[in-house]
């Protein structure tokens, strides 16, 4: 186990591009008629999941995501 974060997306500012999606299906999904996409693991640990969400978190074009360490 690694460091534990935890994810989120801001609805309002998220613009349904699928970059998330794109770069890590295991952690986000944007269901049919969905206007954002949502979160499937709110709180990741494992090392290999992290760094999916940090990648998707710098290629979101609206900085919708934010990953952020638990305490």
């Amino acid at each position: 186990m690694g460091e534990r974060c935890r994810i989120t997306v801001d609805e309002s500012r998220c613009a349904a591009s699928m970059t998330c999606v794109l770069v890590a299906p295991n952690l986000f999904e944007l269901p049919a008629g969905a206007e954002a996409a949502h979160v499937r693991a709110a709180e990741v640990d494992d090392p290999a999941l992290v760094a999916l969400a940090r990648e998707a978190e710098e290629s979101c074009p609206t900085l919708a995501i934010l990953v952020e360490p638990v305490e």
